[in-house]
C-alpha cells in the first residue's frame, strides 16, 4: 500500500511501450497508488522538483534507478538532487566505453564536466595521460567513486559487465547510498549476481572470461585469492585483539566491499591457521563442536575471537 513507482523516458514511444508492459504484469493494477508515466527531459526543473519536494517535505525512503542512453544524463546536479534526500539510494548505468573515448575528445568536455566536475576532469586528463593502458580504467573508476563522495555518498559500489566474448569493459552499474544498512544490502545483491575472477581488479561483475582463464591449468602456483587477501588484512588490523564477531563486522564492514559471509569466510581461515582462536562464552561448544552448516563451522553473532 505505501509503494509508489514513477518511470520517465523522455521518448513518448519508449515510455507508452513500458505502459503495455507493465500492464501485461499480473498484480501490476492492485497498487494503492496508481503507477505513474511521464516523458520529460532527465534534466528538467520538474524532474528535478521531484527530489527537492521530497527533501523538505515527509521523507519518504527512495530508490531511482538511472539507465540513460550513453551518459548525458549523469550529472553531478541530477545526482547531488537525488542524495539530499534523506533514505534514498540510487543504481545508474555507467557507460565507460563511451565515458573512455570522450575524455580524450574535446567536443564532448562539457559533458564530462557535468559528470565530475571541470577540475576533476583536468585531473583525470592528466593522470590517464601518464598511466599505462591497464591503469586507465582504475584511475575513471575512482574519480568518478570520489566525485560521489563530494556530493554527500557515503558508500559507493560498482559493479562491471564485460560482455560474454569480450575482454574490455563495456560498462558498470554503479550503486551509491549513505547509510550502512544500505551499502550492506547494495554488496550482498552485487556478490549475489556476481559472475567475476578472483583475480580481476573489480570486486563485483559479470565478466564469464575471467573465470574461464583463471580455471585453465597454469606452470605458475596459484595467486591468492579475495578471501586469502581478506583474511591477512583483518589478521593486521585486529591482531593482539578479543573481539566479538557481531561488534567486528558491524564496526568494520562500512570500511570494505565484502559481505558478511565473506567476513566468516575469512574468520575460518584464520582459526583453521591458528592465527585467531575462539574464546568460549559461558558454555558456547569450541569451534571444533560447532554445528555445521553447508559443511562450514558456524559462526554466530556472539562468537568470540582472539586474533594471535
Amino acid at each position: 500500500d505505501s509503494l509508489v513507482f514513477r518511470f520517465n523516458d523522455e521518448s513518448q514511444e519508449m515510455i507508452g511501450r513500458l505502459r503495455h508492459h507493465v500492464g501485461d504484469i499480473v498484480g501490476s493494477h492492485s497498487f494503492k497508488n496508481e503507477i505513474k508515466y511521464s516523458s520529460l527531459d532527465a534534466e528538467s526543473a520538474e524532474v528535478a522538483s521531484w527530489f527537492t519536494r521530497n527533501a523538505s517535505g515527509p521523507k519518504y525512503p527512495m530508490l531511482v534507478f538511472i539507465d540513460p542512453f550513453g551518459y548525458k544524463q549523469i550529472s553531478r546536479d541530477l545526482l547531488r538532487s537525488i542524495i539530499q534526500v534523506p533514505k534514498s539510494d540510487i543504481l545508474f548505468f555507467f557507460n565507460y566505453r563511451r565515458v573512455n573515448a570522450a575524455l580524450d575528445n574535446d567536443l564532448f568536455e562539457s559533458n564530462m564536466n557535468k559528470m565530475f566536475g571541470e577540475e576533476r576532469v583536468q585531473l583525470i586528463k592528466l593522470e590517464v595521460d601518464r598511466a599505462k593502458p591497464a591503469e586507465r580504467e582504475e584511475i575513471i573508476l575512482r574519480h568518478l567513486k570520489e566525485s560521489l563522495m563530494e556530493i554527500g555518498a557515503n558508500h559507493v559500489g560498482a559493479f562491471v559487465v564485460v560482455q560474454d566474448d569480450q575482454t574490455n569493459t563495456s560498462h558498470y552499474i554503479v550503486g551509491v547510498t549513505k547509510h550502512p544498512k544500505g551499502w550492506e544490502l547494495l554488496k550482498k545483491i552485487l556478490h549475489q549476481h556476481s559472475k567475476i575472477g578472483q583475480h580481476t581488479q573489480s570486486k563485483f561483475g559479470y565478466d564469464p572470461m575471467s573465470v574461464e582463464r583463471e580455471n585453465r591449468p597454469s606452470l605458475f602456483a596459484p595467486l591468492p585469492n579475495r578471501i586469502d587477501q581478506f583474511a591477512d588484512q583483518l589478521h593486521r588490523e585486529f591482531k593482539g585483539r578479543t573481539v566479538i564477531f557481531e561488534t567486528l563486522y558491524k564496526q568494520h564492514h562500512p570500511t570494505t566491499e565484502f559481505t558478511e559471509s565473506e567476513y566468516k569466510q575469512a574468520i575460518r581461515q584464520l582459526l583453521a591457521s591458528k592465527r585467531a582462536m575462539n574464546y568460549e562464552i559461558d558454555d558456547e561448544p569450541s569451534t571444533s563442536k560447532r554445528r555445521l552448516i553447508k559443511g562450514e563451522q558456524a559462526i554466530p553473532s556472539h562468537f568470540k575471537i582472539s586474533f594471535v
